[in-house]
């Protein structure tokens, strides 16, 4: 079973990054089982979260979490999509996740 690694709940919400709640998403897209296991200090090779461990494997950061679940248990998240609508798609992610991300934490902090 495939194990998420994120942070206790704050402030009622289930979990303090969207980061971690973008992995769980890909996890339940993917049809895969898993617990959640929380933690206050990563121990994870990058000090990041969320992480997965998956056959005693740690994975941390969401999108290297989404390139394992493709990889190792076929997800295919992107399949359906052109090159063209994948790029599209891949300039999206990135503005949300390193530009607006900022945005929404100073808002919430």
């Amino acid at each position: 079973m495939i194990t998420l690694i994120a942070f206790p709940p704050v402030f009622g919400i289930a979990h303090a990054s969207p980061f971690v709640y973008k992995a769980e998403v890909l996890l339940k897209m993917a049809g895969l089982n898993h617990e959640i296991e929380i933690v206050t200090q990563p121990k994870t090779p990058n000090q990041k979260l969320p992480a997965i461990r998956d056959n005693g494997k740690i994975i941390a950061d969401s999108e290297l979490i989404r390139a394992h679940l493709d990889r190792e248990h076929g997800a295919n998240f992107d399949g359906h999509l052109s090159d063209a609508e994948l790029m599209d798609a891949d300039v999206h992610r990135f503005m949300v996740e390193q530009e607006l991300y900022w945005i929404m934490a100073h808002g919430r902090w």
